[in-house]
């Protein structure tokens, strides 16, 4: 508890299966966050959507909704994200617990 965890593999190599296990030893609820090539530092935490009368809000992402609940979060294909990303927007999360919206 309390300690954050990368688990590093090759394609295929059942990290997906090792985090479902651990999830559900722990009593962890897992989410997925999915990236991509083009993803910015808002799209970690938070995306921009509009509500049934078309007015704009923020949806909290699936990290950010793990980071508010104590979950886990599996950030599939962070091979993807543009360099230095990870470190710019989590950096202060991960060393000071702290994350600004």
């Amino acid at each position: 508890s309390g300690a954050d965890i990368c688990l590093v593999g090759d394609r295929a190599s059942g990290k997906t299966s090792v985090v479902r296990a651990m999830a559900t030893l722990l009593g962890y609820h897992r989410r997925v966050l999915f990236c991509y090539k083009d993803m910015t530092s808002r799209d970690l935490l938070q995306r921009r959507s509009t509500d049934a009368r078309g007015n704009t809000v923020w949806q909290n992402s699936p990290l950010l909704d793990s980071m508010l609940s104590g979950g886990l979060t599996v950030l599939d294909g962070i091979d993807r994200l543009p360099r230095g990303l990870l470190y710019s927007s989590l950096g202060k999360l991960l060393l000071d617990r702290e994350v600004t919206l």
